[in-house]
């Protein structure tokens, strides 16, 4: 796989990641942070790459914010079929189970959809503080939640950036 410069990471980061994922989990001392970013897209090389941004959120938060994060839409969508009403709506309540262990969430890119909604929603309901990156998103999420619990954070740029941003073209991938 090729990615693009902004992203600067070593050829192996994903394998490596894994590991070190697997090796945080036994570190009690992380903090848990749920990343919360887009899945849904219009082919399914589209989601894998919105799967690979996410895969990126975390290796970032982990690697420069020291949270142990959890992202289900970075593997769900390799296991569950999103245009399965049932298989959507068990990995969209899988997330919402998960947020119950996070002890802050992180929005990343600066698209909102309905999944990210229902998710920053419930984290809300569960006093879990969320910190978006992208100004003008963290302006609409404030606006419909009203909430002091939303934050605007600035020192992490890398996290404003969408998928199509983050990595060259879909057949590049391939």
């Amino acid at each position: 796989m090729k990615y693009c410069g902004l992203l600067n990471l070593p050829e192996d980061w994903g394998s490596s990641f894994d590991m070190r994922m697997l090796m945080a989990q036994t570190d009690e001392s992380l903090r848990k942070a749920y990343i919360c970013s887009p899945c849904r897209a219009d082919s399914p090389e589209g989601v894998y790459v919105n799967m690979l941004a996410a895969r990126y959120y975390m290796y970032y938060i982990y690697t420069h914010m020291g949270y142990c994060p959890c992202a289900p839409h970075a593997i769900l969508p390799a296991i569950l079929n999103d245009k399965s009403l049932y298989e959507r709506k068990l990995a969209l309540n899988f997330g919402i189970e998960l947020l119950h262990i996070a002890s802050e969430v992180f929005v990343c890119g600066h698209v909102l959809t309905d999944g990210m909604r229902g998710e920053i929603l419930k984290a809300l309901d569960l006093n879990i503080p969320v910190s978006v990156f992208s100004p003008g998103l963290c302006t609409i999420i404030q606006d419909f939640t009203s909430s002091s619990m939303v934050q605007f954070c600035d020192d992490h740029i890398p996290l404003i950036f969408n998928a199509s941003e983050l990595f060259k073209s879909e057949e590049e991938l391939q």
